[in-house]
Order: C-alpha cells, then sequence, then structure tokens
C-alpha cells in the first residue's frame, strides 16, 4: 500500500471510530444524524442505494433492523462492535467498492 493509500485508509478508519464514538453518545438520537453525515461523505452516490437501504430501515422505529440497530449499542461489547463496524464499513464498503472497480477495469 502507498503512502496516499494508507494516509486515506487512516483517515477512513479514524472518521468511522469517530462516528461510532458519536453513536456511543447517544445511538437513538444520533443515528439520522449520522446517516446525513454519511449521505454527504459519499459524494460520488457509490453507495447511494445501500444508503437509502439502511436509511429505511434503521430510522423505523417499528423495524426489527431500528431494533437491531439499537441493541448493537446495549447488547454487544464496545470493542467487538466496533472492529465490525471497522471491517464492514471500512474495509468492506470503502476499500471494498474501491478494489471491485479496479479489478472490474483491469480483468475486464
Amino acid at each position: 500500500m502507498d503512502n496516499d493509500m494508507a494516509f486515506k485508509h487512516g483517515a477512513e478508519i479514524f472518521a468511522v471510530r469517530r462516528a461510532l464514538s458519536y453513536l456511543d453518545a447517544d445511538p437513538e438520537k444520533n443515528m439520522r444524524k449520522l446517516l446525513d453525515w454519511a449521505d454527504k461523505f459519499d459524494r460520488k452516490d457509490t453507495l447511494k442505494v445501500q444508503r437509502e437501504a439502511v436509511r429505511r430501515a434503521v430510522l423505523d422505529k417499528d423495524s426489527n433492523w431500528h431494533k437491531l440497530a439499537i441493541s448493537l449499542w446495549t447488547d454487544i461489547d464496545p470493542g467487538v462492535r466496533n472492529r465490525i463496524f471497522e471491517n464492514l464499513i471500512v474495509n468492506g464498503s470503502l476499500i471494498g467498492c474501491r478494489k471491485q472497480e479496479e479489478n472490474s477495469k483491469k480483468y475486464n
């Protein structure tokens, strides 16, 4: 990994950790704000479909997805939760999408 990629990867991890700490303060209140922030972060709408699906699922207080999202802050160890999100968001989505695009072009 070159220095630019390492810096970008580090910045993404920092941002995810910062977002998680924001949710730690009040997940019920800050979930919507965090989703709004994610909308602004994804300037090219790379993850628009995923963001919209997550928004619909977790903001409906009657849905099982909302209950599951809240239970992540009430039932799971914070260290485990943070590692899961770091892997899913940074490694799986942010870095994974870029690698998929690169490999798609490279290998047609």
